[in-house]
């Protein structure tokens, strides 16, 4: 069943100065005072990602920063039974997800912010092992395929 859309046209078309209204017949056509008018196709234009670009790294080290803010003061408020939680992991894990690193990149932000995580720590050199491999695993999740029978999980580890 076909209901005809009114669109409206902006601007002198006639000379008259009001819009005109017309009548979409499909998704191409328009009809005018008995003319088609034929509409333009839109195209969508990707581009492949090469690389680590500047915006990706600005957006890692804003998260990054927000993590190690958050943590240094909400992480002293926020105690659940002597369990502070570390926003710094959070915040590496959200910028892997965004940005959709590769596995030797996501090594390299996981060293990065455990070297952040010295600063705020008592622990030494702990945290360059544990944030390395969680950024690794990190990484590793987003790219496995997970599905059983005709169940696909990747989206909810994603």
């Amino acid at each position: 069943m076909f209901f005809p859309l009114p669109l409206i046209l902006a601007g002198p078309q006639s000379g008259d100065g009001e819009s005109q209204r017309i009548t979409l017949r499909n998704s191409c056509q328009a009809q005018r005072k008995g003319r088609i008018i034929m509409a333009e196709k839109r195209t969508v234009e990707t581009r492949e990602k090469k690389g680590f670009t500047v915006s990706d790294l600005i957006l890692v080290a804003v998260l990054i920063a927000a993590g190690t803010v958050l943590k240094l003061v909400a992480g002293s408020v926020i105690n659940f039974f002597g369990m502070k939680p570390n926003f710094i992991i959070a915040a590496y894990c959200l910028a892997i997800l965004l940005v959709r690193l590769k596995l030797y990149e996501a090594a390299i932000i996981g060293l990065l912010t455990g070297a952040v995580c010295q600063f705020l720590t008592g622990t030494p050199y702990i945290n360059f092992i544990s944030e390395l491999l969680g950024a690794v695993c990190t990484c590793i999740m987003i790219r496995l395929p997970i599905r059983t029978g005709k169940l696909d999980l990747t989206p909810m580890c994603s």
